[in-house]
Order: structure tokens, then C-alpha cells, then sequence
């Protein structure tokens, strides 16, 4: 007997409010599209504001799943429902999914995240009020609808475990990784397909870890370290010269220029660079200052952020690797596919899909490779000295020297304490930077913020 030929689109139906959710419902259309899906809406329906309860159950019928987004809006209640109970469209199109046995994949708005009072369901009585025309009918349809959307969200919550999302792109995101485990589960009826790669959730957790400075020797009640925005508090540290240069020239006994002290991020106009300071010296907040605005600038929060505080005209996909975690990486990796040679720069691609793995948007080894082969990113690399031993940072200096032969169109950032930057762990093309004590007005200010 003949296999049964698979399908190659699912349908997909998106049902939330409509007009407090354009835009959230335009992600998840578009999401659903990325992931080879059909999507059905209400927006595509015949024209009128509220199609009969009958049609828009049709619709769901038809489809092969259902994905409902949920805010601060209750909703249409359809007149013509079966029994006298006051449910949303929303809600009778989720029940009508799960009686015919297909899924319902929930997307509540996070509790936490501000939004507009104007695009709750409050606002109505309000406004009204302020107009000076309130009822008593009117409150009492506020707040059943108030109580209806409590109701709906914790029967959701019974039937399926709920998704928090906080923007447009984060449901985007979760959407596609939804939709993707959704098509797994269901690789008996449905061709596979392959989704692009999306950085979009990788340099969002990047902006997120990089934007606060812990200052350990303060604390909060709970003993954790207060943080504090990175752009509250950084100072601009400042360096004098490439230290090979001033060497070379004593050496050879050549007038040297006066040397002149410049900001520390002014060295990313060369490619090559190390970055040498004692313990405190703020190797570490410089590298995840540059990662944040990268960040920020290629998630178009502030789309200027390279340029004004980096003084970068083209903006590079950042790559920040701590190290010590490498270190620990390549000491325990019992990957498969991982490279045979103990400096072949492929362990870089290797682990960085390692610390993706739980994360949505499947960025793969070849993602990686690709941004660092055509020179898209800019490799910030941070504590050579948290290498466990003198063995593992002289393995992780060559392993350095092969990605810049490897990537020679990336730019190269290397942190290190000078007592651990000695030997076959110096790498000698790189350009070295030595990170100035902060001066007494640079501490004021620092004292001051």
C-alpha cells in the first residue's frame, strides 16, 4: 500500500481582539508565514465588523490548529451563542478547537509590561466619565468584562500552558519556535521544512545581559548586587598608545611623538586589538558597553548607538564570548560533530550554538560561520586570564590566531590580565592597549552617579 503523501501547509488560525492588537496580529501572520504555515483571520473574512458566530466556527473547522493572543481586551460577545453564558468570539473559537481534538497554542501578554490604558477594557468607563456620560449599564458592562477576561485567561491557562510575550518581536518569535515544535510533533502528516536562522532572540538576551554594571559592594535587601544601567554609570576609560609601537621604538632608539591619551573605544578602529588591565580595571563593562549599543542599534532601540558612542559607521553583529566558559567548553565538549584539530577556529561556531541551544530563532554552525566568514562580526573576546591554566590559554591564543587567518575580514577584541598575557599565550599581531588608572575627576564622576 502506497504511503499517504504528506501535507505540505498547514492552517493556522489567529484569533485575539482585532483593533487593540493590529499590530501583534500583523507579527503573528507574518510569523506564521515564516514558518511555512497558512495563516486564517477575521481581517480576511467578508466585509463586516462582526461576522455570525456560525461563519468564523466554520473557519476554525477548516483549520489545522488555532494560536490565540491575548491582552487587556475581552471582546465581541456573539448574540447568537447556544446558551445564555456571555463568552468572547475568542473564547468560543479556543473551545471550538479543543471539541474537535486540534491545538490551541495560548500567547497572554506579560502582566508586567506597561500598556496603553486606552487599549483596556477600564478605559471605556473612564472616558466616559470624563465625557460626563457614564452609566450604570455602562459599569456593569465594564466590569463583567473585566471579570469574563480574568475567567477566559485562567481557563486558557487549565487547558494549555500559557506563552508570555512582551512585543511584537518576542511574539513573533515565540510564535516560530511554537509552530516549528508544533510541525515536529506532527512529522507524520506534514512535510518538514527548514526556517531561517533569526539572530533576533540571540542579540536581544545579549542586549539584556550587558545593559546593567553589578556593583558587588553594594546590595539590596535580598543580597544581590545593585544594578545599574551600564549608560548611568559607565565612565569612558582611556588608554595611551599601542604599547608594541612605544616598545619597538625604544628599542630602536627612535624619536618617539608624544604619546597622546585617547578613550578607550577608539581602538576599535583597528582590527586586530588586545586590551590589557589589572582586576577592577573594567575590561569587562568595556567589552558589554560595545556589545550593548551593537545591540541596540541592530534591534533599532537606538538605531544611532554604534555611531555615537562607538564612533562605528557600519555596525558588526557582535560575537562576546567569555573565556573561562570557553575554556570549560572545550575541556568537556563530548559533541559529536565537534573539530578534531585543538585550534581549528570552527570550536568558536561550535560554541556559540552550544550557548543558543535553548533559545528560539535554530542558529546554526553554519549562521555562525557565515557571519564570520564574510566579515560580518566583530569577536569580543574576554578574559584570556580565566583560563584554568597556562596549557588552555596558550591553546585558546593559537586557536585565536587561526580565526583571524580563517576570518580576516572580522575584528578581533581580547581581554586579559598582564600576569596571564605572557609567553605563547601573547598573540603578536595584535595591537596592545593598556587601560589607564581612572584620573581624580574621571573617580568623582563616578562617585557622583
Amino acid at each position: 500500500m502506497l504511503n499517504q503523501a504528506k501535507k505540505e501547509t498547514p492552517t493556522v488560525f489567529i484569533s485575539s481582539t482585532v483593533e487593540d492588537l493590529k499590530s501583534f496580529r500583523a507579527a503573528a501572520r507574518d510569523a506564521a508565514t515564516r514558518a511555512k504555515f497558512f495563516p486564517v483571520m477575521s481581517e480576511d473574512f467578508a466585509a463586516g465588523n462582526n461576522p455570525p458566530l456560525t461563519e468564523c466556527l466554520k473557519k476554525v473547522d477548516g483549520c489545522d490548529l488555532l494560536l490565540v493572543i491575548v491582552a487587556h481586551r475581552y471582546g465581541w460577545i456573539p448574540p447568537d451563542q447556544p446558551t445564555d453564558e456571555e463568552k468572547s468570539i475568542t473564547w468560543l473559537e479556543c473551545e471550538r478547537a479543543l471539541a474537535n481534538g486540534k491545538a490551541v497554542l495560548p500567547f497572554l501578554v506579560d502582566p508586567t509590561l506597561k500598556w496603553p490604558e486606552e487599549e483596556k477594557e477600564m478605559y471605556r468607563l473612564t472616558k466616559a466619565m470624563n465625557e460626563d456620560r457614564s452609566t450604570t449599564e455602562l459599569y456593569n458592562d465594564v466590569q463583567n468584562a473585566i471579570q469574563n477576561l480574568k475567567a477566559f485567561k485562567e481557563w486558557l491557562n487549565q487547558h494549555k500552558t500559557r506563552v508570555l510575550f512582551s512585543s511584537e518581536s518576542d511574539l513573533a518569535m515565540k510564535i516560530l519556535q511554537s509552530l516549528h515544535e508544533w510541525r515536529e510533533e506532527h512529522a507524520d502528516a506534514y512535510s518538514a521544512v527548514t526556517i531561517e536562522a533569526d539572530p533576533h532572540h540571540y542579540l536581544t538576551q545579549l542586549h539584556d545581559e550587558c545593559a546593567h554594571i553589578d556593583i558587588r559592594g553594594l546590595q539590596v535587601s535580598s543580597g544581590k548586587a545593585y544594578k545599574f544601567g551600564i549608560e548611568e554609570l559607565y565612565i569612558p576609560l582611556k588608554t595611551t598608545g599601542d604599547v608594541r609601537q612605544t616598545t619597538k621604538g625604544r628599542k630602536s632608539g627612535a624619536a618617539l611623538e608624544p604619546e597622546r591619551r585617547q578613550e578607550l573605544h577608539e581602538i576599535l578602529q583597528r582590527q586586530h586589538v588586545t586590551v590589557i588591565g589589572d582586576p577592577g580595571a573594567g575590561k569587562t563593562t568595556f567589552l558589554r558597553r560595545i556589545v550593548f549599543a551593537l545591540c541596540q542599534s541592530l534591534l533599532n532601540i537606538e538605531p544611532a548607538a554604534a555611531q555615537t558612542r562607538l564612533g562605528l559607521s557600519k555596525v558588526p553583529f557582535p560575537i562576546f564570548i567569555r573565556l573561562g566558559e570557553f575554556a570549560a567548553y572545550l575541556r568537556d565538549c563530548g559533541d559529536a560533530h565537534k573539530p578534531v584539530l585543538a585550534t581549528d577556529p570552527a570550536w568558536l561556531a561550535h560554541f556559540l550554538v552550544y550557548k543558543c541551544k535553548n533559545m528560539p530563532g535554530k542558529l546554526t554552525c553554519d549562521f555562525f560561520q557565515k557571519k564570520l566568514l564574510d566579515g560580518e562580526a566583530l569577536l569580543l573576546l574576554d578574559g584570556l586570564d580565566e583560563a584554568p591554566d597556562r596549557l588552555m590559554r596558550e591553546r585558546i591564543s593559537a586557536l585565536v590566531r587561526a580565526a583571524v587567518a580563517a576570518y580576516h575580514k572580522c575584528s578581533f577584541v581580547v581581554t586579559s590580565r598582564p600576569l596571564a598575557y605572557t609567553g605563547l599565550a601573547v598573540l603578536p599581531d595584535f595591537a596592545q592597549y593598556t587601560i589607564d588608572s581612572l584620573d581624580q575627576a574621571s573617580i568623582e564622576q563616578f562617585l557622583w552617579h
